[in-house]
């Protein structure tokens, strides 16, 4: 008498390892953001998407885990390169402004929280892409996450503040 299905077991077993082994679920997160007045006050519109932890990211992290010769994570990039997140880019596809992080990132628990903000005046025009780098100037530094924002317009007289979280597991 056959209590089981070894074959229905089997696919069971390799569904599971599949997502225990799915590098998407290890380092995931989403970006938000809203717009701000010259001032730095918030303004009506926001939005917000889900971002690709790129490969260098991905090592970034483990390197960061037992050594501290990478810099530390500190600069957000915006860009007008609409071309599709891959895990093997390192740096944004048109990048024209990086600015720092508006404080030191945050931890809490398993989310690396960061926030920057592009002011007025800077990275003005249509925004396709965002990214988060560990070094100033453009290219420079290694890239750990990319997102699309979709046609995120950014007028001269505006800022607007990126809120980027990173979950771990």
């Amino acid at each position: 008498m056959q209590i089981f299905n070894r074959s229905r077991i089997a696919d069971a077993v390799r569904a599971l390892a599949s997502y225990i082994c799915d590098d998407r679920e290890v380092i995931k997160g989403t970006v938000s953001w809203h717009y701000v007045d010259e001032h730095g006050m918030p303004v009506p519109g926001e939005g917000g998407t889900h971002n690709l932890v790129v490969t260098t990211g991905k090592g970034y992290f483990a390197r960061r885990a037992i050594n501290t010769t990478d810099a530390v994570l500190g600069w957000l990039a915006v860009g007008t390169g609409a071309t599709a997140e891959a895990v093997g880019q390192t740096t944004l596809v048109t990048e024209t402004a990086r600015v720092p992080f508006d404080s030191a990132p945050t931890v809490s628990g398993n989310v690396i929280t960061c926030v920057a903000t592009v002011p007025a005046g800077t990275g003005t025009g249509t925004l396709q892409e965002i990214g988060l780098f560990n070094a100033t100037g453009a290219n420079a530094g290694t890239m750990i996450s990319r997102a699309l924002t979709g046609a995120l317009s950014k007028p001269a007289g505006m800022g607007i503040t990126f809120t980027w979280t990173l979950t771990l597991g």
